[in-house]
């Protein structure tokens, strides 16, 4: 940022809370439910934190004419790797979250106060719904983290054009 970068497009991976998102599933978080500790430092407890839904837009359509499927939703953000507790695991999915994973809300936080725009990709890379399953090195895994980074190039050079063309 200090830097000039206005845009940011994260891909990155996540643990899945919901039974229709296996290993290998593609999400674009719109929000995220906060338990963790960097975002506290740049927007007060209840901000309503979110990627910004043009740049996040762009990735899904990337990712599809890539051929993947996407799904829309919000995110449990924890700072604590590997604690994920079968009661939190339950409580959030039922609320609806996709995918445990680290950054998002933090990396909102940051968004919104230095007034950038980003959006992430996620692929799912283990599951939490049940049994805890691991899938990191996984054929699902690699193959939807070659998409995401086609997709992520694809939308990059769409906004290198724009900005070519301002």
């Amino acid at each position: 940022i200090a830097l000039g970068v206005r845009d940011m497009l994260i891909v990155g991976t996540g643990g899945s809370l919901q039974p229709a998102l296996p290993i290998g599933s593609l999400i674009v978080p719109t929000s995220a439910i906060r338990e963790e500790g960097t975002s506290f430092h740049y927007a007060p407890a209840g901000s309503e934190l979110t990627p910004d839904a043009t740049l996040a837009q762009a990735l899904a359509e990337a990712a599809i004419a890539q051929g993947g499927v996407v799904t829309f939703g919000p995110v449990w953000t924890t700072d604590a790797p590997y604690r994920e507790l079968r009661s939190k695991v339950v409580a959030y999915g039922a609320m609806g979250a996709l995918a445990v994973e680290m950054e998002a809300v933090a990396r909102c936080a940051l968004e919104q106060f230095r007034g950038v725009r980003l959006a992430l990709l996620l692929a799912i890379s283990d599951e939490l719904f049940h049994e805890w399953r691991p899938g990191f090195r996984s054929a699902e895994v690699r193959a939807a983290q070659k998409l995401m980074a086609r997709a992520a190039l694809q939308v990059a050079g769409s906004l290198r054009e724009e900005m070519a063309g301002a």
